[in-house]
């Protein structure tokens, strides 16, 4: 069985745009479940906040988590919804949804950032230690 150029195309457009909201829900779903244990530079949601003690890294990873599934949830559905209207468009459709669809996950991904840090410095003060 042989798929046309456009499906090929369309096909690996779809499985390049799903791979930001399934690795967002993947590492989310890990850093609710099972967060470095340890403050290190190698891996987890590394920002001088979130790094400054054990309880902000914690607090860090667990709002990060949350955020990361639920963006990935939202983003999933609707990148999977439009590269499938994409389809009926052709080629430069394809192209350019897919395209748009990437900027918008790696605008999402910057977002998550911004909000997880706001999360920290409401609950931490610049010495890491909690609010009251």
């Amino acid at each position: 069985m042989f798929m046309t150029e456009i499906t090929q195309i369309w096909l690996g457009m779809v499985i390049s745009c799903a791979v930001t909201p399934l690795v967002l829900m993947i590492f989310g779903w890990r850093f609710l479940k099972k967060p470095p244990q340890k403050i290190n530079r190698y891996y987890g949601y590394r920002t001088k906040r979130s790094m400054k003690n054990q309880d902000t890294w914690m607090y860090a990873h667990k709002c990060c988590g949350e955020l990361w599934i639920a963006m990935g949830r939202w983003l999933l559905p609707v990148t999977l919804g439009a590269m499938l209207l994409s389809y009926y468009g052709g080629e430069a459709a394809i192209l350019a949804v897919g395209g748009v669809i990437m900027v918008v996950d790696v605008a999402v991904a910057f977002w998550t950032y911004y909000k997880v840090e706001e999360q920290l410095k409401s609950a931490f003060d610049e010495m890491g230690q909690r609010r009251a």
